[in-house]
């Protein structure tokens, strides 16, 4: 019965595109490995688990969907602004009065009002934090789609101060 009026309510909010902010604010705090993508060798297996590791998932993920050096790299940048590339960065955006209205999780700060839930891009917040691999995909995927706006990072220019190679975001990918 329970998944019947589930289905139910999954048809009604598709047909009238309900966007419905999600409640789930939990985190789980995990090592985070990730399948190889498909062009990676079969012999790579991306984690994700410290910042350095996440730093080069990404410039890996960006390759294997087929980036430029500048683009990849700016990619990078704007994940570097936004959480440092933790994939446990949580920042809470507050109203005018300080009330708390929304969330943006993980490595690509996603935000919780606009993205997660029903017949949203993340079905939870869990989700985002356990699957860098397709929060930093997806990301990839709005910078195609010319939707990088969506992060601050990108629309205040702040990612910019990374881009220059003395800066800390390219210690990530050194290795002592």
């Amino acid at each position: 019965m329970d998944t019947i009026i589930l289905g139910i309510m999954s048809f009604i909010g598709k047909l009238f595109k309900w966007n419905m902010p999600s409640t789930d604010n939990t985190v789980t705090e995990v090592p985070i490995t990730s399948p190889a993508p498909q062009n990676a060798t079969q012999d790579e297996t991306l984690l994700w688990d410290t910042p350095q590791h996440a730093y080069h998932a990404t410039r890996v993920t960006c390759d294997n969907l087929g980036l430029s050096v500048a683009e990849k790299n700016l990619i990078c940048a704007c994940i570097f602004q936004e959480s440092r590339f933790d994939n446990n960065a949580k920042c809470f955006n507050r109203d005018k009065g300080g009330k708390i209205w929304s969330t943006d999780w993980g490595i690509c700060q996603i935000n919780d009002w606009f993205h997660v839930g029903p017949h949203k891009e993340f079905p939870s917040t869990n989700y985002i934090v356990n699957n860098p691999d397709k929060a930093v995909e997806w990301m990839i995927d709005m910078y195609k789609k010319g939707q990088l706006k969506q992060w601050v990072s990108y629309s205040s220019g702040a990612y910019r101060t990374w881009l220059d190679p003395s800066s800390s975001m390219w210690l990530l990918g050194k290795t002592s």
